[in-house]
């Protein structure tokens, strides 16, 4: 059964978080409290948007997606290889509201990834007592990305398209990608 997190009364909070500079190399993780905006009651277990588990291998850090992903890609550049550990990292991008930190956020150490293959920088979260990658962000906290393998609930997303292709290595063959249709209106433009 699906519930809402963070329930007082008849207000519904929901609890984003957001990354903040503290100094040139180093991030703050914050937590806000939003009230919900909306006068309508709850939405019922049949409306509610699918909820998401995940956590780091040693379970110090878990985490609540809500919704889908915006976007869903394969990396194959090499700092993804680096971060994750493998041949290629799996990306859902979510907007930040839509992910909570429910456990161990005072425990999550950040590096800031400037030597990208894209040229923008990267803000990579991981847990300091297992050493798992969780999320990444940027400096302007517009998205979320989340390596799929943190996911503790199955998920049916397939990738869009996969980044860096040229940096995919030769034995990496047969990933399935479901590029996005376009859109009537995209088409015009």
């Amino acid at each position: 059964m699906l519930t809402p997190h963070n329930t007082l009364g008849s207000l519904v909070y929901r609890t984003p978080h957001s990354f903040s500079r503290i100094s040139k190399n180093q991030y703050q993780l914050e937590l806000r409290v939003i009230p919900s905006t909306s006068t309508s009651p709850p939405l019922s277990a049949n409306t509610m948007a699918k909820v998401y588990h995940g956590s780091c291998l040693c379970r110090s850090v878990q985490y609540t997606i809500t919704g889908e992903p915006f976007t869903f890609v394969i990396c194959h550049c090499p700092n993804c290889k680096k971060g994750s550990g493998s041949a290629f990292m799996s990306n859902a991008f979510f907007k930040p509201e839509q992910v909570v930190l429910d456990h161990g956020k005072d425990t999550i150490k950040q590096y800031r990834d400037t030597n990208t293959t894209s040229g923008s920088p990267l803000i990579r979260h991981f847990c300091p007592t297992c050493g798992a990658s969780l999320f990444l962000s940027n400096d302007d906290n517009k998205f979320i990305i989340v390596g799929t393998g943190n996911l503790d609930d199955p998920y049916h997303w397939v990738p869009r398209r996969e980044s860096f292709p040229q940096c995919r290595n030769a034995w990496v063959t047969g990933l399935a990608v479901q590029p996005k249709a376009k859109s009537k209106s995209s088409s015009k433009l």
